[in-house]
């Protein structure tokens, strides 16, 4: 009886540890198969693509730089290489708002120049992306850019909600809440000390080369939706022409038009040559008497320098605030 018990005890205890070694190798192969599910992700982008992308990207392809680049910048995310433009004096290319907004050039950051819009698919290619992404306007390449790496493409026009799920891609989703959050506050104190509601604005640049024509915005980044956070409405010009478009170009004939607003937003590149005081000489050539209309209607101009504003940034959104601070009162 005695042998009998005792081989049944180890008859069981070899079933326990048998079970207990097939459980073991059933969680690491579910440990091993969740490790594997996080390396990617599966996310669709706004041009409807659904993309397999790495689920934490290191060496990533931005296309375009004041919508991409700059904000992953911002967000610490390395990227490798950018879509860039060329400095008319340095013959140089550079990314927009990188050194005004962080200091930064190519050359210190060791990015590699994929040329005006992200054109050279050669260099994208040499740089070795895990995850390249692009504007829209880069869909009529998207399966060369594909084949590549993941490719995702961004709608510039919806803005902070760009940013929010470009943050989610990269995995800063907590980085950009941080940012967005302090914008906000921000905000809504200077909303409440300047008290614009119901004012009008209008925003506009002048192109590099005609100095007779002008772009009028509808939806920009910062100097467009800094003013509409703070209250203001477009005036009836820009509601009537642009409703659907983000801006367009016109000459300066519209300009009595543009005048009608409560605040005149005018963006400026110096690295293009432009200045505040070269457009007031414009204004002079084309609309004489601009100022005394201006100051008939305590209508106010808010200079915005271009590379400190344009880029899709928080630090360009509190620049924007800055500058409506010193000159909106």
């Amino acid at each position: 009886m005695n042998k009998t018990i005792k081989a049944l005890l180890i008859l069981f205890g070899i079933v326990i540890l048998s079970a207990a070694c097939t459980q073991k190798a059933s969680e690491r192969n579910d440990e091993n198969s969740s490790a594997k599910t996080a390396e990617t992700k599966t996310v669709t982008d706004h041009n409807g693509n659904v993309v397999e992308i790495p689920g934490n990207p290191k060496r990533i392809a931005a296309l375009y730089d004041k919508v991409i680049g700059i904000p992953l910048l911002e967000l610490g995310v390395p990227i490798i290489g950018s879509g860039t433009h060329m400095n008319p004096k340095t013959q140089k290319p550079f990314m927009h708002g990188a050194y005004e907004l962080f200091g930064s050039t190519l050359e210190d950051a060791n990015i590699a120049d994929y040329g005006g819009g992200g054109k050279d698919t050669e260099q994208i290619k040499a740089s070795n992306p895990d995850l390249i992404i692009g504007r829209m306007f880069h869909a009529k390449r998207y399966d060369l850019l594909s084949q590549i790496a993941p490719t995702v493409l961004v709608d510039k026009t919806k803005g902070f909600d760009m940013y929010r799920e470009l943050a989610t891609w990269v995995n800063k989703e907590k980085e950009f809440g941080q940012l967005m959050k302090a914008y906000q506050k921000r905000l809504k104190k200077v909303r409440k000390k300047l008290q614009l509601d119901n004012k009008t604005f209008v925003m506009f640049s002048y192109p590099n080369s005609a100095k007779d024509q002008i772009y009028v915005y509808h939806n920009s980044t910062a100097p467009t939706q800094v003013p509409v956070g703070l209250g203001l409405e477009h005036i009836d010009f820009v509601k009537e022409n642009l409703s659907d478009k983000a801006y367009e170009k016109y000459t300066m004939e519209v300009f009595d038009e543009l005048l009608a607003a409560d605040y005149v937003v005018v963006t400026y590149w110096p690295v293009y040559d432009q200045s505040i005081e070269g457009v007031k000489a414009i204004l002079d050539e084309f609309i004489p008497g601009w100022n005394d209309i201006m100051k008939r209607q305590n209508s106010r101009f808010i200079f915005l320098e271009g590379g400190w504003s344009y880029p899709m940034a928080f630090k360009a959104y509190h620049y924007v605030l800055d500058e409506f601070e010193k000159y909106a009162l």
